[in-house]
């Protein structure tokens, strides 16, 4: 299926299951390590940073958030995805960790992306050097939503 499929079908099910105005961004890639691509569809999440050697790219949304209205699509999109490429995920809880009165922030989230994944690390090393920035940038309080970081790097 396209990831535009399991997004509408994902949509039909959220839909049904949760009270009205409840809804839920989500991200979905399938990576083709032949075809050397990475088709994806974005509804209204945090937008991942797709890492390479000349650049890198935020994957935008293709739609809104699953179960914001009832009939709704969304469009595929992709890209090549060579190898030493990284695609770096994020709930909005990693740029919205608030330290008193500043959030860690999105600037600074591409900041440490694009540094530390151009140590040429592997995935592991990029989402503990990452978490670890965030959890300095608390220095100890917690979080008030989830932080979760998803690293994919291909081979």
């Amino acid at each position: 299926l396209a990831p535009r499929e399991i997004v509408q079908a994902m949509h039909r099910s959220l839909a049904r299951a949760t009270e009205p105005n409840r809804f839920a961004t989500f991200f979905l890639a399938i990576a083709s390590r032949r075809e050397r691509r990475l088709r994806y569809c974005n509804a209204g999440h945090n937008p991942p940073l797709l890492v390479r050697r000349d650049g890198h790219e935020l994957l935008q949304a293709t739609g809104i958030p699953l179960a914001m209205i009832e009939d709704m699509t969304w469009d595929d999109a992709e890209r090549p995805f060579e190898p030493g490429d990284t695609l770096v995920l994020y709930s909005d809880g990693v740029t919205e960790y608030p330290y008193r009165k500043e959030f860690y922030g999105d600037e600074r989230w591409e900041r440490m992306v694009l540094s530390v994944t151009a140590t040429g690390a592997g995935a592991a090393q990029i989402g503990e050097a990452l978490l670890g920035d965030v959890r300095a940038f608390a220095r100890g309080r917690p979080a008030a939503d989830d932080v979760t970081i998803v690293v994919v790097k291909r081979r």
